[in-house]
């Protein structure tokens, strides 16, 4: 159309014109000053000419081993998927994708599967149809055995059209004669109009196992022993392969402790590691309770890392009470094992550990990329719940226990007794300089209803009902008790089933809870046995009044060989008497109780039981 001379033409778009993969028919209309103009059609085509954005990673795999009944010249294999190396491709942007990430196609170095129709042997094959290619784009179906036979080589890739992408199988003769190999790899990304890109990574093939090329694996070896130097038997010690877990494996220590793996994979990186379960009471008991105790309370800390390490029974990186709850159940057969911790920990040994404060500790001893033996990889075995380091560890040198011949007598008042409810008061001709003690009492004829402290505290937490017939005992102190030949320690109450002698109802056994008594400085272990009192029910007893001191109240018990009326005085400090009873006394146990508002006074209060020429006399404590 004509313009004014010299000036040109000036073409104005007021449409945007979007599509995807799209043809498009344009009427261009130019005008000039005089209004005149003219006008032509042009076809535009839109086209996705882009090549999609590939992103991939690296993988580990080791090849399946050759099975027994393989065939003859089976070779170790692994079939790996294009799309196993994708890591978030896209094509165009990500918010409006030109072909959306789920219909992207993979395949390995740029091969491109059978994507036009076309008819094999009287099948149509497709994308949209499962079938092996080559290098050159040439299809072949899933039944030629030709193709498959190239497929199992390496040499062709499958196509997977569930899932957009190819397969590929890699032998062992990628390898190299080596035990693993790192392999180039070409992830190829194609849109839904063949636009292409690839990305370049790796996978590291490993071979380990039947019919895999023979090398010689480096040794990794170590000792297990305690703080003590004393080594550890049965522990299962583990190598793990960091990027192939399914190269792990597992041994278990010698009778010297010792372990030696001689697989280790050249070049691979480890993980060693040691676990040793079960037996969580093996090496617990009271005493461990009162070391712990005593830890606490800053009379004798523990100077031993690997000492916090066992008394952190709850698995918390602290050292308080409620380890001692925690263990205390354990001991007393009421829990069979620890909820937030292993029976045995092994921190690696030569690691920096605080004396006052260990934790977190190292358990694993990392080995970076192999490349010659590794010796002298040492744990150290710590039994959780033992400090006194009693646990039997099937040692080669056992450490000997501080034991001797000795036993604390725990006695009672052999007697007759009536079926229904019975109290049986617990003395002790011995208890002198003890800082615990623990049993399991076995009950014939009788179920067990309830303890009630005397000299020494006994609650709840210090009984552990296995059965009605069956109770367990553990109680200690952070200091040494002594008591009198004539205290009662604690009573046990029962519920005879039938009339009978004391002494047929009760026992102390080993058959839950060890019966055993710690003394002396050096908290020797002594046994402990329940001796009947010969002819003791021929005798009056005066008993220690429980709770003392007390502030409620408190209970004063006696013992009558025959019923009788006796008289139960108690005076002040003074002389000056502030109780009298008069009381038909029952043959047996006789219990009187004792209130604060009974009692107008605190402080010391004797009481004195008279029978006849009998007298007796006991000191109570009132507090505030």
């Amino acid at each position: 159309a004509p313009t004014r001379p010299g000036t040109e033409a000036e073409i104005v778009f007021r449409n945007v014109i979007e599509g995807k993969q799209s043809t498009h028919k344009v009427t261009w209309k130019v005008t000039d000053g005089c209004h005149n103009f003219a006008t032509c059609e042009e076809i535009i085509n839109i086209r996705d000419q882009k090549a999609p954005t590939p992103y991939c990673i690296s993988l580990s795999t080791a090849l399946m081993a050759v099975p027994t009944n393989a065939p003859a010249g089976t070779l170790p294999m692994i079939e790996l998927k294009a799309k196993d190396f994708n890591k978030g491709s896209f094509d165009g942007d990500l918010n409006t994708p030109c072909t959306p990430q789920a219909d992207l196609l993979f395949t390995f170095d740029n091969w491109a599967p059978q994507i036009t129709d076309t008819i094999i042997n009287g099948t149509l094959v497709n994308v949209n149809v499962s079938h092996y290619f080559d290098g050159s784009g040439k299809a072949y179906l899933l039944t030629n055995s030709s193709a498959i036979s190239k497929y199992n080589a390496g040499e062709y890739q499958k196509w997977y059209p569930s899932e957009n992408t190819s397969s590929k199988i890699w032998t062992s003769t990628a390898l190299n004669g080596q035990s693993f190999v790192d392999v180039d790899i070409n992830m190829t990304v194609w849109d839904m109009f063949l636009n292409h890109d690839y990305c370049a990574t790796s996978v590291k093939l490993i071979c380990n196992g039947a019919g895999c090329p023979q090398s010689s694996g480096f040794n990794v070896s170590g000792t297990i022993a305690t703080a003590q130097q004393q080594t550890v038997r049965n522990v299962e010690v583990t190598l793990a392969a960091t990027d192939f877990p399914e190269l792990t494996s597992s041994l278990v220590t010698t009778q010297d402790g010792n372990f030696e793996f001689n697989n280790g994979i050249p070049g691979l990186a480890y993980e060693l590691s040691a676990a040793k379960s079960g037996d969580y009471l093996n090496g617990v008991n009271t005493l461990d309770l009162v070391l712990i105790q005593r830890h606490i309370l800053g009379i004798d800390p523990f100077i031993d890392p690997y000492k916090m390490i066992a008394a952190d029974a709850n698995n918390d990186g602290k050292v308080t009470a409620v380890d001692l709850v925690e263990l205390r159940k354990l001991i007393l057969g009421i829990v069979v094992g620890l909820s937030k911790n292993e029976s045995w920990r092994f921190p690696v040994k030569d690691q920096n550990l605080s004396v006052s404060y260990p934790f977190p500790f190292v358990e694993k001893i990392v080995l970076p990329e192999l490349t010659s033996d590794m010796a002298n990889q040492h744990f150290i075995a710590v039994k959780v719940g033992d400090v006194s380091g009693s646990a039997t560890v099937d040692l080669t040198n056992p450490i000997v226990e501080s034991r001797t011949s000795s036993e604390l007598k725990l006695t009672f008042v052999d007697r007759n007794v009536e079926k229904g409810i019975v109290m049986i008061p617990i003395t002790s001709s011995n208890f002198v300089d003890i800082f615990g003690c623990q049993m399991t009492i076995n009950l014939r004829n009788a179920d067990f209803v309830s303890v009630k402290s005397g000299s020494i505290r006994v609650d709840d937490s210090n009984i552990g009902v296995i059965q009605n017939d069956k109770i367990t005992i553990s109680v200690g102190s952070e200091s040494s008790m002594s008591k009198e030949a004539n205290e009662v320690l604690f009573t046990l109450v029962l519920n005879a089933k039938t009339d009978g002698e004391v002494r047929n109802m009760i026992s102390v056994t080993s058959d839950v809870t060890e019966a055993e008594a710690y003394f002396g400085p050096d908290f020797t272990t002594a046994s402990v046995v329940l001796v009947p009192r010969i002819n003791a029910q021929d005798a009056i007893t005066l008993y220690q009044n429980v709770p003392n001191p007390f502030k409620g109240q408190t209970t004063v018990s006696f013992y009558m060989p025959s019923e009788d009326n006796v008289t139960l005085n108690l005076h002040d400090l003074t002389g000056r008497l502030v109780i009298s009873k008069s009381i038909n006394a029952l043959k047996g146990i006789n219990e009187v109780q004792f209130t604060k508002d009974q009692l107008p006074i605190s402080g010391v209060v004797y009481y004195t039981l008279t029978s006849g020429d009998f007298t007796a006399t006991k000191k109570m404590i009132i507090v505030e």
